[in-house]
């Protein structure tokens, strides 16, 4: 029985090679999560190393950073106490700058060290997925988490679609690349 739809198209004839060998991939389908999305990056650290090597690679139009300088700049010094529930101390006003400054990302990737404070990540995290937007999250290892202290990864693993923890510097770039987030 063949179905025939208008989401649904034949692959070009200089991919035919590929339908020999994975037939599966006969069909393409066209989807909106095949264009560059849109990728809020929130950092645990105002300093961290991926984060500036990334930006020193040149602007992406579809990747904003923020970090906690950010968000205390928008928000006030005093915005959240990491002992308490951040969301719930909120004043209107600063729940609206706190969707203001969240966005509507298609994805967040929460970037940090297991030596970061995770607060940020953590009020982020609860904050998206009521927006049904996917998080992940890319931390290091440290010679300060050396002593198996994963307190940071613990701490946002239940919030995160996915967690990536690496041993070494480089890898938001081709963490970004692989969720679709460049031209």
């Amino acid at each position: 029985m063949a179905a025939t739809s208008t989401a649904i198209r034949p692959e070009p004839a200089q991919q035919s090679s590929r339908t020999a060998v994975w037939p599966e991939a006969r069909f393409r389908v066209p989807a909106a999560n095949a264009l560059p999305r849109s990728v809020r990056v929130i950092s645990l650290n105002d300093s961290d190393v991926d984060v500036a090597m990334s930006r020193a690679r040149g602007a992406r139009p579809h990747v904003v950073f923020s970090g906690p300088a950010d968000f205390r700049a928008l928000m006030g010094e005093n915005a959240f106490d990491r002992r308490t529930d951040a969301a719930g101390c909120m004043s209107p006003v600063q729940r609206r700058r706190l969707r203001d400054w969240l966005g509507t990302p298609d994805l967040v990737l929460i970037v940090g060290d297991e030596a970061d404070d995770p607060a940020l990540g953590i009020l982020a995290a609860h904050e998206y997925p009521s927006h049904s937007i996917t998080i992940s999250g890319l931390i290091r290892r440290s010679a300060v988490s050396a002593s198996n202290d994963s307190s940071t990864s613990n701490a946002l693993r239940p919030l995160c679609s996915m967690i990536v923890l690496v041993n070494d510097n480089g890898y938001l770039d081709d963490m970004l690349d692989a969720l679709g987030a460049k031209e």
